[in-house]
């Protein structure tokens, strides 16, 4: 149907069992990719090396290595670069592609050239991707997610197929420690870039309570804070929704890892 890269991005903090599942649920796809970048941030230890050099063999790996760890914005420029293809396809080293992932997105791109993203619904689980908790649903059309985008990230990350050029146009990821791909739509969509989202989960996301924690806290907020203030300067969203999501993202931030995980849940998952 069409070549295609997939890029990835693994530092030493994954677990040697979630990494074997993300590339074999590769590996199971009815349309493989013809490339896999896969970015090591920093040194990688042995366990995951093992994992790494056993897939070898049976994907179409190429391995990017950085001696010290960057982060993950920093990390995903370096591998874009080395992707051979106009489409590319995102993934977590963490998450369970299903196995007709690639080949839904694939087509879609090919038989619509105006798109330049689409991602899709995701799964959350927390032991098996059999047993999802809950479904993480996205806006469908361009027009959607142009409203929705104002107010909260109008794609599932780890789920998202791009163009190559569209993203280095809009500057790729940028250099802050959350919300990089965020960052990245709004300037690609507010610019004129289709998005499009498929109306099924696509992928199994793993997720934790840990999650909560790492989402909390001043500093989360302040890097919200500055993101959200050059929306409103680019001109994404005025002065009332910028007002919106400062106070809500404040709330948020500030309350406890539990209360903020039964708000998510409530609120924002189905």
């Amino acid at each position: 149907m069409s070549d295609f890269s997939v890029l990835m991005s693994i530092y030493n903090g994954e677990k040697a069992d979630n990494l074997t599942d993300s590339l074999g649920s590769i590996l199971n796809q009815t349309l493989k990719p013809t490339q896999v970048v896969l970015v090591l941030d920093g040194p990688i230890r042995q366990e995951l090396m093992q994992v790494i050099n056993r897939f070898k063999d049976v994907l179409p790996l190429e391995i990017i290595k950085i001696e010290a760890n960057v982060g993950l914005a920093a990390a995903l420029n370096k591998g874009l670069k080395s992707c051979h293809y106009d489409l590319i396809a995102r993934m977590d080293t963490d998450d369970i592609c299903r196995s007709d992932r690639f080949e839904r997105q694939v087509f879609l791109m090919k038989k619509h050239p105006e798109i330049g993203i689409t991602g899709s619904y995701i799964d959350e689980f927390y032991e098996s991707h059999l047993s999802p908790s809950k479904r993480r649903v996205t806006p469908i059309n361009h027009q959607e997610i142009i409203r929705y985008s104002k107010y909260r990230n109008p794609f599932n990350h780890m789920t998202v197929m791009f163009r190559k050029h569209l993203v280095t146009k809009y500057g790729a990821y940028p250099d802050q420690k959350f919300a990089q791909d965020y960052h990245l739509w709004m300037n690609m969509i507010h610019n004129g870039v289709i998005g499009h989202n498929i109306s099924e989960p696509l992928v199994f996301a793993r997720t934790g309570r840990d999650l909560f924690k790492r989402r909390g806290g001043i500093k989360y907020f302040s890097i919200e804070k500055r993101m959200f203030l050059t929306f409103y300067r680019n001109g994404y969203i005025n002065k009332c929704e910028l007002a919106t999501n400062l106070v809500y993202r404040y709330i948020s931030r500030i309350i406890s890892p539990r209360l903020r995980e039964n708000l998510y849940l409530k609120f924002l998952r189905n």
